[in-house]
């Protein structure tokens, strides 16, 4: 069936949560992607491999192979997170990372690359079980930015105000 989170870029993963929340990451292909000069077709790519550089040596993971062996063990839809090389909007967002079922934004990719997180809410639902299937990807995600947080720099958490008007 797949995983719970992938995130590719042009179609090519390299990282990914598998069904027990643990993470998989094709190391050459991540830090290939971080050393990238920084575009704004690609600044989204290089943000995620930024964190899980950072979050490297301080996380629990499964080997990539044993990954691709397991990978009919997650019977729920997957969520694919393929970036492509596009050209953005300047100042928009390239990435959301949200709980919709709590209504929180945890953390989002800026239009420059740079991460701003909600540290509150990361270390909130980072503490939450991976028991449930809805949430196990926002989790693990969380959790891999609490083994990244003093690693990397992050932008100012300012969320936009949105007019329903």
């Amino acid at each position: 069936m797949g995983y719970p989170f992938i995130i590719a870029y042009d179609g090519d993963e390299f990282a990914r949560v598998n069904h027990d929340g643990k993470w998989s990451v094709d190391w050459t292909k991540t830090l290939n992607y971080r050393f990238e000069p920084l575009t704004p077709r690609n600044a989204a790519v290089v943000a995620f491999a930024v964190a899980l550089m950072a979050a490297k040596d301080n996380f629990f993971l499964t080997p990539w192979q044993a990954s691709e062996d397991s990978k009919d063990t997650w019977p729920h839809k997957s969520q694919t997170l393929d970036v492509e090389a596009n050209e953005p909007e300047v100042g928009s967002v390239r990435g959301n990372f949200a709980l919709s079922s709590m209504g929180v934004t945890a953390a989002r990719v800026n239009y420059d690359g740079s991460w701003s997180v909600n540290w509150p809410t990361v270390v909130e639902l980072a503490r939450e079980p991976l028991s449930n299937y809805k949430t196990l990807a926002v989790i693990a995600f969380c959790q891999m930015m609490m083994a990244a947080k003093d690693r990397f720099r992050t932008a100012a958490w300012n969320l936009p105000v949105i007019d329903d008007e």
